[in-house]
């Protein structure tokens, strides 16, 4: 009897331990949708020289927190996990010139590449560069698009749904076909480059926001 009862706590612990694991897979890919980007590029100076060891801060206008890194031996840098919005991006190093970026407009998911080109002086002299800031997306070649802040409140919504914005999207088409499921299958929906509509994921702030109908 006593094994038994030793086999049915084995067994406890074993279904105990499934569980944990399933739920610890099933939590990483919401860890991974959070609502932040990332800020990377090279410093290098005017002729053309990699400047290693440059600090580079950016600051959120919003909030005004900020992250600080140095740029390594190649004068890369990389800042990762910033929270989405608008930042100021200053790089400094000892005999040039600081440069600040402003009017960098960070959004979810994005990997902005800005490059950095200093100019030889004191640095009690400092260079600003305004306007909007000459993104160059080489990260990535997955399919995707944004609507920005500045369409959301420029482009007229009949109904404000802003998920009729999704339609405006290169490769994104609504679904005509109706569905007499009960609940949940009323609004806009849409297929992204020919998937089938089950395969829209909706998020907000990283967690799963979408029904059992899509």
């Amino acid at each position: 009897m006593s094994r038994v009862f030793g086999d049915v706590r084995w067994g406890s612990r074993v279904a105990m331990f499934v569980l944990g694991l399933i739920l610890l897979v099933a939590a990483v890919p919401v860890f991974a949708q959070l609502p932040t980007g990332t800020i990377l590029g090279t410093v290098k100076d005017a002729s053309g020289a990699l400047v290693p060891g440059a600090a580079v801060t950016a600051q959120n206008v919003e909030t005004g927190t900020s992250r600080s890194t140095s740029t390594d031996e190649t004068g890369a840098f990389r800042l990762t996990a910033l929270p989405v919005g608008h930042y100021d991006l200053r790089v400094e190093s000892s005999g040039f010139k600081p440069t600040t970026q402003k009017g960098l407009v960070l959004d979810v998911g994005q990997e902005a590449v800005l490059n950095f080109s200093l100019q030889v002086g004191s640095t009690l002299q400092e260079v600003v560069v305004t306007g909007e800031a000459p993104l160059v997306n080489t990260t990535t070649s997955s399919l995707g698009g944004l609507v920005s802040e500045q369409k959301l409140a420029e482009l007229p919504l009949n109904g404000r749904n802003f998920l009729d914005l999704s339609l405006l999207q290169p490769g994104v088409s609504q679904d005509t076909v109706v569905i007499s499921l009960g609940g949940g299958t009323q609004g806009t929906i849409y297929s992204s480059n020919g998937a089938p509509i089950i395969s829209n994921n909706f998020l907000l702030d990283g967690t799963p926001t979408q029904t059992i109908f899509g």
